[in-house]
């Protein structure tokens, strides 16, 4: 699509689209707008009661030099020391599971004080994330769309109690999610709701105007507050997004035609690169290509 139409279509779009990266992070981690985050955990984990969030950084370094980084949406910590990745996922990857495992690694290590003793004592932590794809494509098994979340903990197999120290993983759908505003019952439904449709909608919906859980969600999206330069950085975020998805299917569909020829894996390993190397001459920045294509910052930088 060219840029001009792409700007006359953003153009027409009151409310920001929550899936493209600057949105997201604008809405649920920036200090201005916490109480979205707030409300979103609190709503989505109930038993929580969360009273504030304090943000930290979100790119997770490992121990050493060369440990390999994970790069995050959103990395916030509450009053009582829980702590939070919340994250906004538009990219099918393999070994989706195991990366959200490692980046919960990463935050379980960083919580380790440095050169003191320590009795192995852990806060809790979650990580809340919004998929832009169904749970079928990272599990391989389609009876998966039948459901929109998706809840994960370590518990005893027994009395099924939770294992002190261990990860929660909650994921949502959206693609798997289909419900009209007039069905919504749940708080999950009602974000889930938003974060697929809100781009689109004129105005605030009736339903969601009634209940100030999520003033400051629309607050944060309405373009309208956005300064100058954050609607430039929208705008290129947004149109950024496009490319990527232009250049995966491009790249995904002459991965597909090599594989049948020369065998599925190796077609795949090489489409991944192909995604990399068009993003790299686009100008994206390694994080972004990092979490788009699964590939590793290193590999990446040898292309």
């Amino acid at each position: 699509m060219e840029a001009s139409k792409q700007q006359f279509i953003l153009a027409d779009w009151k409310f920001a689209n929550p899936k493209v990266d600057y949105a997201f992070k604008r809405i649920f981690g920036t200090v201005k707008y916490k109480d979205a985050t707030i409300n979103l955990i609190n709503t989505i984990l109930p038993h929580l009661h969360i009273v504030d969030v304090e943000y930290t950084n979100t790119e997770l370094v490992g121990d050493t030099g060369d440990s390999r980084k994970a790069y995050i949406d959103v990395l916030c910590t509450d009053d009582t020391g829980r702590q939070f990745i919340i994250e906004m996922q538009n990219a099918e990857q393999e070994h989706f599971f195991e990366r959200a495992v490692f980046y919960s690694s990463r935050l379980i290590s960083m919580s380790a004080p440095k050169g003191i003793t320590w009795n192995y004592s852990l806060p809790p932590s979650y990580v809340i994330a919004f998929l832009n794809f169904p749970f079928s494509a990272i599990t391989g098994d389609a009876k998966d769309n039948k459901d929109y979340s998706k809840h994960y903990l370590t518990c005893e197999a027994g009395s099924g109690g939770k294992m002190p120290g261990s990860t929660e993983f909650i994921f949502f759908s959206l693609s798997n999610f289909n419900k009209k505003e007039s069905e919504l019952e749940t708080y999950p439904e009602k974000w889930v709701y938003l974060l697929k449709h809100s781009e689109s909608f004129k105005e605030v919906p009736r339903s969601f105007k009634a209940d100030k859980t999520f003033d400051t969600f629309f607050e944060a999206s309405v373009r309208a507050g956005y300064s100058k330069e954050e609607e430039e950085q929208y705008i290129k975020a947004m149109m950024n997004q496009w490319d990527i998805e232009n250049a995966k299917n491009f790249a995904c569909a002459k991965a597909e035609a090599k594989g049948r020829a020369e065998g599925e894996a190796k077609g795949k390993a090489e489409g991944k690169a192909e995604v990399a190397k068009t993003l790299l001459s686009l100008g994206v920045n390694i994080a972004t290509i990092v979490k788009s294509t699964g590939l590793t910052e290193a590999e990446i930088k040898a292309l």
